[in-house]
């Protein structure tokens, strides 16, 4: 069984445990939670998901502009919570 602890190690993550993970995510809270997050949780969301859907991932972000600090952790905390339930 593997736990997150931080979005960081996110990007350690096999392909297929990421895709579970994204699965549970609703774009909005996946795009909020990605301002700020390293390349590495970057490059594996991305490469994980659809063309179309990283492209309108990177395009909400950058719609969005800048995210109050407690909104992205509560964002952070959603992966981590949907993280916990696929990853058991």
């Amino acid at each position: 069984m593997k736990k997150l602890t931080s979005l960081e190690e996110m990007s350690r993550l096999e392909d297929r445990e990421i895709q579970a993970v994204l699965r549970e995510l609703e774009m909005d809270d996946l795009v909020v939670a990605l301002k700020g997050a390293s390349p590495a949780v970057l490059d594996a969301v991305y490469r994980n998901m659809s063309q179309r859907a990283g492209t309108v991932a990177r395009e909400r972000g950058e719609e969005m502009g800048p995210v109050p600090l407690d909104k992205v952790e509560a964002a952070h905390k959603l992966i981590l919570e949907a993280a916990a339930r696929v990853l058991r």
